[in-house]
């Protein structure tokens, strides 16, 4: 874990000694804890990434994920597109597309599947799955299943 050596020391030394204060223990795991689950900064395009994929499966749209990230809509997807090679939307689908096909191989219906990762039409989910596997879900489901 990513923790200072100062924080560590000092924490040790408070274990191991018996007479030190309950309270520097407690304040030394209160640093230990701090610095290992702290907030990285994290770029904007890594957020939009965390973002898709937490919530892929619910009705989004770049405007959201801008809004939700408090950044301009335009400047959020060039800045993407610049360090990813791909637009937000098509990470969207790309991210969707790959959850279907776990689903599908799990044993999940078409229109479940679809519905599971945002597509509220079974069609618009056939369509898109198509476009971007070159075959319809179902007969991808034939060929993938366990």
């Amino acid at each position: 874990f990513p923790v200072s050596e100062a924080t560590f020391r000092s924490l040790r030394r408070y274990a191991e000694e018996p007479a030190a204060p309950e309270y520097m223990l407690a304040a030394g795991l209160f640093q230990l804890y701090s610095e290992l689950f702290a907030e990285k900064k994290r770029s904007p395009v890594r957020m939009v990434q965390d973002y898709i994929k937490s919530s892929y499966m619910q009705n989004i749209s770049v405007e959201q994920i801008a809004q939700q990230l408090h950044m301009d809509r335009r400047y959020l997807s060039r800045l993407f597109k610049q360090r990813t090679g791909q637009s937000i939307q098509d990470y969207l689908i790309l991210i969707r597309m790959e959850e279907s096909k776990t689903l599908l191989r799990r044993g999940h219906n078409v229109k479940e599947a679809g519905f599971l990762c945002g597509y509220e039409d079974p069609a618009v989910f056939s369509r898109s799955f198509k476009t971007h596997y070159g075959i319809c879900p179902s007969e991808w489901k034939k060929a993938n299943s366990d």
